[in-house]
């Protein structure tokens, strides 16, 4: 069971002692969300470039042009005002057969 962190002031600047065992805990886990923070990158770059194969896809069913190219959503779920950035490509696309 965890302990409570013991709230502390050093110098006039309030601080939390703990032991260095969960000190330790808390660093690791930083480390684990920062290692799942990498991969959730490489997961929305693959969205978006699943997103702009699909459009091209449904350019070619339908025959027209798609309206504006989208933008990576942000973290919270909206669109980032900021151009999407392009991840190097890992091979060539699929290409649509003629009929």
């Amino acid at each position: 069971m965890r302990s409570k962190p013991r709230p502390i002031v050093v110098d006039g600047r309030p601080m939390v002692a703990q032991p260095a065992k969960e000190f330790e805990n808390l660093l690791a886990t930083r480390r684990q969300l920062g290692g799942q923070a990498a991969k959730l990158r490489i997961l929305r770059d693959a969205l978006v470039d699943i997103t702009e194969f699909l459009d091209l896809v449904a350019e070619e069913i339908d025959g027209t042009a798609a309206a504006e190219p989208r933008e990576a959503p942000s973290a919270c779920g909206l669109s980032s005002p900021r151009p999407v950035r392009r991840r190097a490509a890992v091979g060539p696309r699929p290409r649509l057969l003629p009929a």
